[in-house]
């Protein structure tokens, strides 16, 4: 008779997560042995696997056989998916003129995930960052800034909203008076629509 026992490196994963599994197989005719899973899946003595969904746990039966008929082994193993942290981006104002107040907007469940927020304006060399659920930004460079909320569950699991341009600022109110507010009113204009459907 075939004995095999199988080792996986994590039983509890985020996902996304790969599994590295590493088995132990004797008996039979000593090798060569053919190993599969539950759905036919040819693997080596050695493989990873990669669980798809969240929230949810998956069943494994390992099972090595040899060339000469001899009884199989097999093992059973669970992996356990994480949930991912709610996360949400929205903010009050999307362009107007420097200096620019922005509120940004986290609107899901808080369950005890925390949070890490990046703007960046490439062209301008800024890129700041808050730890806060629902920061308040002042911009004071023209530019577009890209905005990306990042946030980590208790059980250390991440996701994460990006968008590109998302505050658009077009200099001091100070300085260019009308012609910013004419940028400001032509953007309002047209980007109503992209953001009612966002």
């Amino acid at each position: 008779a075939i004995t095999a026992e199988v080792f996986p490196s994590n039983l509890t994963i985020c996902p996304g997560d790969s599994v590295l599994v590493n088995s132990v197989i004797s008996g039979g005719n000593d090798g060569p042995y053919l190993c599969t899973l539950q759905d036919g899946t040819v693997v080596s003595q050695d493989f990873y696997l990669y669980p798809e969904g969240q929230d949810t746990t998956i069943n494994y039966t390992f099972t090595a056989k040899d060339l000469c008929g001899s009884p199989h082994g097999t093992d059973n193993f669970s992996i356990k998916i994480l949930a991912l942290p709610p996360v949400s981006l929205f903010s009050d104002v999307q362009f107007g003129c420097e200096p620019l107040k922005v509120t940004f907007l986290d609107s899901s469940k808080f369950i005890g995930q925390t949070y890490f927020w990046t703007f960046t304006n490439t062209d301008a060399n800024v890129n700041s960052f808050s730890y806060a659920k629902n920061p308040t930004m002042n911009f004071t460079e023209a530019g577009s800034y890209d905005v990306t909320i990042i946030t980590t569950s208790l059980d250390g699991c991440k996701d994460s909203v990006s968008h590109i341009d998302m505050i658009n600022g077009y200099g001091s109110a100070n300085v260019v008076g009308d012609l910013c507010e004419a940028k400001a009113f032509r953007s309002l204009l047209l980007n109503k629509k992209t953001w009612d459907n966002i």
